[in-house]
């Protein structure tokens, strides 16, 4: 007897499972395990959620649909933006020929300059009546890099040739082209700007030390230069090329004329004047042969020391090369970068300059006062005869964007070491430690570190960072704002549970009587909310898809760019993973009043 309480009894019945201690029954489970005592499986849970919300289809299709806006913001969002992002990403990578990675005597730190601010603290609108003087001389954001052969041969020439396409060397050399032409007072050469020449990238492999060009344009007739004395003409997709450029090249043409037989181009010459044929030592000092800088007449053009060259190939970049290594309208080979050097060095005016190094050979007369002024003004004359060795700048190729950055993170390794070593020798000639230093030693020490680095531009780097930066944030402010109905969305899905729960009361008086657990109630109600969460992200991402069509669309007209627009199907994974998970957490309460429910009350429900 279990119902009312058993004070006294002369002759208790016993059962065999059965003893009864005091006023309280104890069962006795023999053979019995946890394994056998009622309860629902998690699938049969399941499938009690889903035939309740199949009953209520259009219930729980509103409902999924309500909770699907959040998601539908958000994932247009992240769409936009990285659309945008593979779009910069394509852009650099076609670019990387276009904007290598430069390494130049003479720089700017690009970075620093895109973050410039005043070196004070100053309060805007002071009202002192003083002038403060803004030291813009402190602020200067040149770099000076010393590119010795030393750096040549320890740094450069041991990047891993797998990581770039071509390294290329500038010597500031100037070059002094003539053209020999016909005029109505008769023929002369007439000096050529180059300002459209370019040298073409050279490739490590010395059996093709082109495969890196060829991969960018296309020969449209004749062929690629075979050595120093061989250039090709660029034109652009339009097979164009400028009229004023065709001037600059001493080809002709009527006002009539619009096009030019690739025949007719084919086979221009042009001679290129050595120092030694240019300058006359007069005793003092070097003149020009002739006197004029822009012509030369036949009969004083020297047939020695000249350099011809000859247009043997026309060239243009293909479908593929969004912007090509070549900027000009002229491709030259390193070949003849390397003739026009060696030559130099052992030119006459050069020999002279190296035996008087205070003197201008165009003069006679002292450089400059100024020891400092007179070196640069010496550098100067030296770099544009040909008498440096040393690059002025040099390009480097990478093969794709992560070869870039291992590229990049090769030299600033090397910075940083060059820049360790240069503190602690400062350090040590003054006989002091950084700990030991006063701040003015300490600061210029991080000078002296800065100098000793070799320092590179990445220019389409900089605007790329810059770029990503502001679509970051710009897409951070709108995921928040899109959020808020993601939460709002969460919480009415917490609430339709909780109806949820009130309306199926004697089902879980019901469930609770034939042996479901408490846990087994919440599991009801949570399958019910997942399943609610994973049908909102699943119509969220498919309503996406669905709208980028438009927007892509929209998108083509506005920027005249294929599919800015695009998901990311791991963004779209993570975000119906998040739609489930905050509608779980949405249903734990609901999920756990349910759970609590008195059977006997749940079943007297109506």
């Amino acid at each position: 007897l279990l119902d009312g309480l058993v004070i006294d009894d002369s002759n208790p019945y016993h059962t065999p499972d059965q003893e009864y201690v005091g006023t309280k029954v104890k069962r006795r489970e023999r053979g019995v395990s946890k394994k056998d005592r009622t309860s629902m499986s998690f699938f049969t849970a399941f499938g009690l959620s889903l035939k309740n919300l199949a009953t209520k289809k259009w219930r729980t299709f509103l409902i999924a649909f309500a909770g699907s806006i959040g998601i539908i913001g958000i994932a247009l969002v992240l769409s936009v933006a990285n659309g945008f992002q593979n779009y910069i990403n394509k852009m650099q990578s076609d670019t990387l020929s276009g904007y290598p990675l430069e390494i130049s005597s003479s720089t700017f730190d690009l970075e620093a300059l895109m973050d410039m601010r005043p070196d004070n603290a100053l309060p805007i609108y002071p009202t002192e009546e003083k002038v403060f003087i803004n030291k813009v001389s402190q602020m200067t954001m040149e770099i000076k890099n010393d590119l010795t052969q030393e750096y040549v041969d320890n740094v450069i020439k041991k990047i891993d040739s797998k990581l770039y396409n071509a390294i290329s060397y500038q010597y500031g050399i100037q070059f002094n082209v003539f053209k020999l032409t016909e005029s109505l007072v008769g023929s002369a050469y007439y000096k050529l700007n180059t300002s459209t020449w370019n040298e073409i990238p050279k490739a490590d492999d010395p059996e093709n030390p082109y495969n890196f060009f060829e991969t960018q344009y296309d020969v449209l007739d004749g062929h690629l230069p075979e050595n120093e004395k061989e250039i090709v003409l660029v034109v652009n997709k339009y097979n164009q090329i400028s009229d004023l450029v065709l001037v600059s090249l001493g080809i002709g043409f009527s006002e009539e004329q619009t096009s030019i037989d690739f025949s007719d181009i084919l086979g221009t010459t042009y001679q290129v004047l050595l120092n030694d044929g240019l300058y006359n030592y007069t005793g003092t000092k070097f003149e020009k042969i002739s006197g004029n800088n822009n012509f030369i007449l036949p009969a004083n053009f020297p047939e020695d020391d000249v350099i011809t060259l000859e247009i043997v190939g026309i060239v243009r970049a293909n479908e593929d090369t969004e912007i090509g290594a070549l900027t000009g309208a002229v491709g030259y080979t390193a070949d003849l970068t390397e003739a026009l050097l060696e030559n130099a060095q052992q030119s006459e005016i050069i020999q002279w300059m190296e035996a008087n190094p205070t003197l201008n050979p165009f003069d006679g007369n002292v450089y400059h006062i100024s020891s400092d002024v007179a070196e640069q003004l010496r550098i100067q004359d030296l770099i544009k005869l040909g008498g440096m060795k040393k690059p002025k700048s040099i390009k480097i190729y990478p093969v794709n964007f992560d070869a870039k950055e291992e590229i990049k993170n090769y030299l600033d390794e090397y910075n940083d070491a060059r820049k360790e070593e240069a503190i602690r020798e400062y350090y040590e000639s003054l006989g002091v430690t950084e700990a030991t230093a006063t701040p003015q030693q300490k600061k210029e020490a991080a000078k002296i570190g800065k100098e000793s680095g070799v320092y590179y531009t990445d220019l389409m780097g900089v605007l790329v960072s810059s770029l990503n930066i502001l679509i970051d944030a710009i897409s951070i402010v709108l995921i928040v704002f899109t959020s808020i109905s993601l939460v709002v969305s969460s919480i009415m899905i917490g609430i339709i549970t909780y109806i949820s729960v009130l309306e199926r009361t004697k089902e879980i008086g019901i469930l609770r009587s034939i042996g479901a657990r408490k846990k087994d109630i919440a599991r009801v109600f949570n399958a019910e909310a997942i399943t609610i969460g994973l049908l909102a992200g699943l119509i969220g991402i498919g309503i996406t898809l669905l709208s980028l069509i438009p927007i892509n669309i929209l998108l083509k007209h506005l920027t005249s760019i294929n599919n800015l627009a695009l998901i990311n199907p791991l963004d779209a994974v993570i975000l119906i993973a998040i739609s489930v998970f905050l509608t779980f957490i949405a249903g734990l309460i609901p999920a756990s009043m349910a759970a609590k429910r008195d059977p006997v009350i749940a079943l007297r429900t109506e």
